[in-house]
């Protein structure tokens, strides 16, 4: 029988097969993740822990900072040479996000509690439907964008909730070259149209 995706299914009972399931199911998500993301027109992203490591620098005078990756920088660029809308939401109110994301000059929204009804808003605005957005989240004040969009994706060190509404999960830690880990994954997908 075939089921959803094409693959068939396959039942575990020992750790071996555990063990091999996990082995192999990079093959097929790998075909599932690209035929989403040709429908892709936006990516939507957190910003801590997503193009940062989580962690904030504070001086003695109270001003903070962040590393961020110039991997990720480049990665948005070649997703804006292909048109691609591209929006950061973030919690956060301090203005290294929006330093960050006018160097990338991306579309940001900072301080946002209800990023949903933000997400909806910016969609609607953007002639988007939830199928073509993809929304990088690594925490849980991001699970409920996840579970609306087209293609979910989790940073390899997002918390388990995120981890499982996710249908990609990158290889690379948040603020170590993630996004440009998924901005390669969603052109890679474009080009084979």
């Amino acid at each position: 029988p075939v089921v959803a995706g094409g693959c068939l299914p396959f039942e575990i009972d020992y750790p071996f097969e555990l063990q091999m399931a996990r082995t192999l199911s990079p093959l097929f998500s790998n075909i599932t993740i690209n035929q989403n993301m040709k429908e892709c027109k936006a990516l939507v992203m957190d910003f801590d822990g997503i193009h940062t490591n989580d962690k904030l620098f504070v001086d003695q005078n109270g001003v903070e900072s962040v590393a961020v990756s110039r991997a990720d920088g480049l990665g948005i660029d070649i997703l804006k040479k292909i048109g691609f809308k591209l929006l950061i939401i973030t919690r956060e109110e301090n203005d290294v996000v929006l330093m960050r994301a006018k160097k990338l000059d991306i579309d940001i929204r900072k301080g946002v509690v209800d990023k949903i009804s933000l997400l909806q808003e910016w969609a609607k605005e953007n002639g988007l439907k939830r199928s073509e957005i993809a929304y990088v989240g690594n925490d849980i004040n991001d699970l409920e964008c996840m579970k609306v969009v087209g293609v979910p994706v989790a940073v390899s060190d997002a918390y388990p909730e995120i981890v499982a509404v996710a249908r990609y999960v990158t290889d690379l830690p948040g603020g170590y070259g993630a996004v440009r880990e998924v901005c390669d994954l969603v052109y890679n997908a474009k080009i084979e149209c």
